[in-house]
């Protein structure tokens, strides 16, 4: 009951907000994201959080073994059927190659005590009109600890179209002044 309601409240403050931003030039045009934030069957506390410039978060955690290629497979598999194409490159980095070409990363976090280890796998994909979707797996533990290979962190984050030419015109024109 309180996921339903959490939900019907996250689509009525989505539409709000579009509503709202709709004659604001500055404001990102936000499309259809349902098709872009997927939660699956075995999820634990899916939680949306609508951001700034109309990006929307869905995350959640669900028991999967490392390297979650299974999961990694559906997600693709469902995000492709919907239109999405992967991508190469992390479109906010050009040249640096995504999860989708190099597979998993291995850090330590330094962050905020303790230390934590991570093993994140990150790629996006992009639709017709220009929507990023990055989709983020991570295991996490402290250092020093056991590993802890089994729970999954899951992050969708879809960022509209207007909202991404945004973001690479800011990189452009910081990059300029960094010249």
């Amino acid at each position: 009951m309180i996921r339903k309601v959490t939900t019907n409240s996250l689509i009525s403050c989505f539409i709000f907000v579009c509503a709202a931003g709709c004659n604001d030039k500055q404001s990102p045009i936000i499309y259809n994201h349902t098709n872009a934030l997927i939660v699956l069957s075995n999820a634990e506390n899916p939680f949306y959080d609508i951001r700034d410039g109309g990006s929307i978060q869905l995350s959640y955690k669900t028991k999967e073994e490392y390297p979650a290629t299974s999961v990694i497979k559906q997600l693709s598999a469902q995000l492709e059927a919907n239109g999405w194409k992967p991508l190469k490159e992390d479109y906010l980095n050009p040249g640096l190659p995504s999860s989708h070409v190099n597979g998993w990363s291995d850090f330590e976090d330094h962050s905020c005590p303790p230390i934590e280890i991570v093993h994140q796998w990150m790629g996006d994909w992009e639709d017709k009109y220009g929507n990023i979707v990055r989709c983020v797996f991570r295991y996490e533990y402290p250092k020093n600890k056991d590993k802890n290979l089994s729970i999954l962190q899951i992050h969708e984050i879809y960022s509209p179209a207007s909202l991404i030419k945004l973001r690479k015109e800011r990189l452009k024109d910081l990059k300029e002044i960094d010249k």
